[in-house]
């Protein structure tokens, strides 16, 4: 018969930390998982008039310019840029092209716009506000992105921070090209 080895208590040390780190690892996994819908806001300052940014958010031509990813826009339904309209938009990142459908949802000239983008796995809703402000106009960009599937939802973390990233440098550009028009 073989005599187990008495563990150390450093051996027991080491073994408890592996066993929070799996415990930490499922909990954080479950909480992905779990987790459908993701938020973020974006805040930025534009010196023209909201009328003028308006026009660069809402007319196909100027969109296709600032805004990332966007390649085209196929109007479906209705009139661009009112409410109740919808349009194909075709995306592209990372050498990956896709589509999805887009619903205006809401429109106030030069104050409101809200977007409805559904795509396979992820649906998105837009709102953005424009205020006047002392030096033009303030931007609130606010977005809500749902996730469908329990894979999508696993990287969702990652997914918002490089969507959030890419349209702060996005609407930098915006700023750029409205005040330069």
């Amino acid at each position: 018969m073989q005599m187990m080895h008495r563990k150390e208590p450093w051996e027991w040390m080491l073994l408890g930390a592996l066993a929070l780190v799996v415990a930490g690892a499922l909990a954080l996994g479950g909480f992905l998982v779990g987790r459908e819908t993701w938020r973020f806001e974006v805040e930025t300052g534009i010196t023209a008039p909201p009328a003028q940014v308006f026009d660069w958010l809402t007319r196909r031509e100027k969109r296709l310019v600032w805004e990332p990813g966007l390649i085209d826009i196929a109007p479906l339904t209705g009139t661009a840029g009112e409410a109740g309209s919808t349009a194909l938009l075709y995306l592209r990142r990372d050498g990956e092209h896709w589509q999805v459908e887009e619903r205006w949802l809401r429109v106030l000239p030069g104050r409101e716009l809200a977007l409805a983008r559904d795509g396979n796995a992820v649906q998105v809703r837009i709102s953005v506000t424009l205020r006047v402000a002392s030096s033009g106009t303030e931007l609130r960009w606010r977005e809500s992105r749902r996730y469908g599937n329990w894979q999508e939802r696993l990287l969702a973390p990652f997914e918002v921070m490089e969507r959030r990233s890419r349209l702060v440098a996005a609407l930098g550009r915006l700023a750029q090209l409205v005040e330069t028009e």
